[in-house]
Parts: C-alpha cells; structure tokens; sequence
C-alpha cells in the first residue's frame, strides 16, 4: 500500500514467536510419513491467562493457546504445531482445538494446544 511504512518493531513485540502449523500424512508402521505444511508464520503466545485446565482421567491437564494473524483453515487435532522464539523451541505439541477469533478489525485464529510434562 502507498505511503504506508511497516513498523517491524511494532510486529516483533506483537508476535515474537515463530510457529509452524501442520499434520503427518501417509505414516504407517514402515514410514514415519510427510509433514503437510498448513501455516509458516508469526504468532503469539496468549501467556497464562487463556490457559484451559480440565480433568481428564482423574489427571489435570492443561492446554495453552497461542494466536496467529490470518485465518487457517484445515486444522483438527490430528495436526501438531512448533513454536520457536529467542529464548525456546517447542516441537511437535499437539493440537488440542483450533478456531478463528476476531479482535477488533482484526481476524485469526486461536489455536489451543497441550505441552507434554517432562
């Protein structure tokens, strides 16, 4: 757009994270699959207050959420997400839940996801 400047500092604090949105198709017992890319981008994590913690099998769980800027389609809880920023590098989380948000004038997407305990 002309006569609009990108403020890249205003993105990097906005989105500091990293994330890359995807699922492993055709894994069998002979083949680990291929990874199908659906999201490569920036993202942001939404901290601890969008946190959902549930009982499942008399076990507290907890899922954490973090927001990307486009609206995804074809995300389910077959797909995992990775999560990089300066300090971590998260692989292969699983997706818990995926829906589009609107804040504002703005459309994304939430995408809600567990990180296994050590």
């Amino acid at each position: 757009m002309e006569g609009m400047s990108l403020n890249l500092d205003y993105i990097r604090k906005a989105f500091p994270h990293c994330c890359r949105v995807y699922r492993i198709v055709n894994e069998d017992e002979f083949s680990d699959g291929e990874e199908q890319v659906i999201y490569c981008g920036l993202c942001r994590d939404e901290g601890n207050s969008a946190m959902r913690t549930y009982q499942q099998g008399g076990v507290m769980k907890s899922d954490h959420a973090i927001y990307i800027p486009v609206f995804l389609k074809g995300v389910s809880n077959d797909c995992y997400i990775d999560i990089v920023n300066d300090c971590v590098e998260l692989e292969r989380l699983q997706i818990s839940s995926c829906q589009p948000v609107q804040y504002g004038n703005r459309v994304g997407t939430t995408i809600m996801y567990n990180e296994p305990k050590n």
